[in-house]
């Protein structure tokens, strides 16, 4: 690995036209897959670049921190590359709810990493991005061109291939069944867990608590689950949502599709919604207008739980900001099989705080993290309490998934609605949020809901088409994650 103190960031653009970038992941790839269906920008990234000494990294005491880090040291070492499509991804983010927790294991250890090749598309257009270290003083040109034409064989290659044949696990198979695992048990801890914090709630002690549980699902004999199968199923309803897939080859990956943006920053302008207040949605009758909706907007308990998150909100941003305001009146959304209260935030960051910082996005993040909708109120009360009652670490569900560009400009999505997939075992958690008149029964049907979004698209493939794959991404994934490494899976 090179001293940092020697090094220099170089980053080359090419367009490759109207390409989507999601065809240029193929089931063996170490891939990060983004498609915001609000913004219309869809990526898919590559490998993992190493910038130098880690020993910096982990004098870090959070996750979060080695974030900051890593965006910090990438801005400095870009240098004259800067401007290279400065409004497109520069590092991507996966960081876990509880920040001091090391991730998730293989596919996401990293937290924030530099990718070696992207594929960007925003505005209609595809822009390949690739990533690579030169000696600090030393001529760049020989490395970009090196870089250029490395980027132009992948798109040739990857759209050939890709275009070639149907990938066979790309929809349920006839027959194929999976098992959910350990309902009851399941079902009982977390109306006991929920018995308690409305007991805490009575006390007190708190405002509201989000207790999230996991259900457990196990592909039948033979057949083993198929991550980026999923990720192209959650895709195919564009809804708004946000589908993020970090992907460890065919069947291990965290893949999800999330209603929840926890911020957008471009400039100094931030804007996020606070999103609260859930009950079953009929995806032909939801609309604002529907009796649904109306009958959301006027219950009491659905609006007393949606209103701590905002207050919640604007607290958390209001030291951040010259100003921040929420939008009079909640609207109605749907989100898969339920329906939400949401209320838009906007606000404007104070100088050195905005995307001109470069870490404007990640001190945002820290102040936001978790919201009420995801942790409770008050914060630290709430964690608490969930630190002694949630039987589970949540992992990834409930962090942070997104991306930094050059500029600053950053989007950061609330990782639920999501499966881990791990061979032939699936985990998917929910959460509902707990205040006072919260009934622990109609609580647990909610997260049920919820999982729909990751259980119902749950796809399988038979581990004899395989072929070997497994050990191929074994190696990659622990090569990937390894200290020290220049950066794997870029290539086919």
């Amino acid at each position: 690995m090179i001293a940092m103190a020697t090094i220099r960031l170089v980053r080359v653009a090419v367009s490759a036209g109207q390409v989507d970038p999601w065809s240029l992941a193929e089931r063996f790839d170490l891939a990060f897959l983004w498609d915001d269906c609000e913004t219309g920008v869809a990526l898919a990234a590559f490998g993992a670049l190493a910038l130098g000494d880690r020993s910096a990294l982990r004098s870090c005491s959070t996750l979060a921190e080695q974030a900051t880090a890593v965006v910090r040291a990438a801005r400095l070492l870009l240098a004259e590359d800067a401007a290279v499509a400065a409004e497109l991804p520069l590092a991507l983010v996966a960081l876990p709810f509880w920040d001091e927790a090391p991730g998730m294991e293989d596919v996401a250890r990293l937290g924030c990493w530099l990718p070696r090749l992207l594929a960007v598309r925003a505005g209609g257009e595809t822009t390949l991005i690739a990533h690579g270290l030169a000696e600090r003083g030393a001529p760049a040109e020989e490395l970009r061109a090196a870089l250029g034409q490395d980027l132009a064989a992948w798109g040739r290659t990857r759209r050939s291939i890709v275009h070639a044949a149907r990938r066979p696990g790309a929809d349920r198979l006839e027959g194929a069944e999976v098992e959910r695992a350990g309902f009851e048990v399941e079902r009982a801890g977390f109306v006991t867990a929920v018995t308690h914090a409305l007991a805490a709630i009575e006390r007190g002690e708190l405002a509201k608590v989000v207790m999230a549980r996991c259900a457990t699902v196990s592909a039948e004999p033979g057949m083993r689950f198929d991550a980026l199968a999923q990720a192209r199923a959650l895709r195919e309803d564009r809804d708004g949502a946000i589908v993020f897939a970090l992907l460890g080859g065919v069947a291990h990956g965290f893949v999800g599709k999330t209603p929840e943006v926890l911020l957008r920053l471009a400039g100094n302008r931030l804007t996020t919604a606070a999103l609260a207040g859930t009950t079953a949605s009929d995806r032909s009758a939801m609309n604002d207008g529907s009796a649904v909706a109306a009958g959301m907007l006027m219950d009491e308990k659905l609006r007393r739980e949606h209103a701590v998150v905002v207050v919640d909100m604007l607290e958390a941003l209001a030291p951040l900001a010259e100003w921040v305001h929420a939008a009079d009146e909640p609207r109605v959304v749907r989100a898969g099989a339920v329906a939400h209260l949401e209320t838009s935030i906007e606000a404007r960051l104070s100088a050195g705080v905005g995307a001109s910082s470069g870490v404007g996005a990640l001190a945002a993040r820290a102040a936001l993290h978790p919201t009420a909708a995801l942790g409770g109120s008050p914060r630290t009360e709430a964690l608490a309490f969930l630190r002694r009652h949630e039987t589970r670490d949540r992992g990834l569900f409930g962090g942070n998934i997104g991306w930094v560009a050059p500029n600053g400009d950053a989007v950061l999505a609330v990782a639920i609605r999501a499966a881990l997939l791990d061979g032939t075992r699936a985990l998917a958690w929910a959460g509902a949020g707990i205040v006072q008149g919260s009934q622990p029964n109609e609580e647990w049907l909610e997260t049920e809901q919820k999982l729909d979004t990751a259980l119902g698209s749950l796809r399988l493939i038979e581990e004899r088409e395989l072929a070997g794959g497994d050990a191929r991404v074994d190696a990659r994934v622990d090569a990937c994650c390894a200290e020290g490494v220049d950066g794997v899976g870029a290539r086919a």
